[in-house]
Formats: C-alpha cells, structure tokens, sequence
C-alpha cells in the first residue's frame, strides 16, 4: 500500500508510522506541492492492533 502526506503534518506523519508505513520517496502534486511517500508492505497489513499515540 502507499500513501502521500505532505512534509510538516505531524499527526498523519505519526499515524502511519503506527501502522508501519515507512517513508519511500518524494513526489510534487500540482494541487498540494511536496510530499513524502510512504510504503506498507501487503504482507505487513494487520499484523499488529496499533495503539494511537
């Protein structure tokens, strides 16, 4: 699975290290400008109930 979340969005940034995706890459989005991707391997889904901090 992958995801965007622009640089500086501390609480998306946060949930989706709770759920272990881990930051891939960048990319430019005409609309929002810069962000950072983000990889969950489909392997790795479900594997854990993750508590929100």
């Amino acid at each position: 699975m992958r995801l965007t979340i622009s640089p500086g969005n501390t609480a998306s940034e946060r949930l989706a290290s709770v759920y272990g995706f881990v930051p891939v890459g960048e990319q430019w989005d005409d609309e929002d400008g810069r962000e950072i991707i983000y990889e969950l391997g489909v392997g790795s889904a479900g594997r854990r109930t993750p508590a929100v901090p």
